[in-house]
């Protein structure tokens, strides 16, 4: 039972994740990363690693015009020691580039590590 309790708990994280990154963007990406977190790049591209890193990353998507990014988490699961664990989902992105609107529909996944009684994301990952 405690077990499904921690699960849901981390989903309603990633939930309020996504409403505080609507109002504070790149702040809460911040805040719920860990310092030495990784983001895994598309393509061939290097992984995006560490705060900073990070940090220039999400800035650049959201100075881009007209851009929304929302997600849903519909799954995730925990360890048996409750320190380690990840949520999927499904998310989309809005976007106008060269005038044009573009949409990105994808999955994504995000594993959480359990440091100082708090969850932090340490790896995530969209398609």
């Amino acid at each position: 039972m405690k077990k499904e309790l921690v699960i849901n708990e981390l989903m309603k994280l990633d939930s309020l994740f996504c409403e505080e990154s609507k109002n504070n963007g790149v702040n809460a990406w911040i805040k719920y990363f860990s310092k030495d977190g990784v983001m895994i790049s598309q393509d061939h591209n290097p992984n995006i690693r560490g705060e900073e890193n990070i940090k220039k990353s999400i800035v650049s998507l959201y100075d881009m015009e007209g851009f929304e990014l929302v997600w849903e988490p519909l799954n995730g699961d925990v360890s048996d020691d409750y320190t380690f664990g990840y949520t999927t989902g499904k998310y989309i992105m809005k976007y106008i580039r060269d005038g044009k609107p573009g949409t990105s529909i994808g999955k994504y996944v995000s594993i959480w590590k359990k440091r100082n009684g708090e969850w932090e994301i340490t790896l995530d990952m969209g398609n």
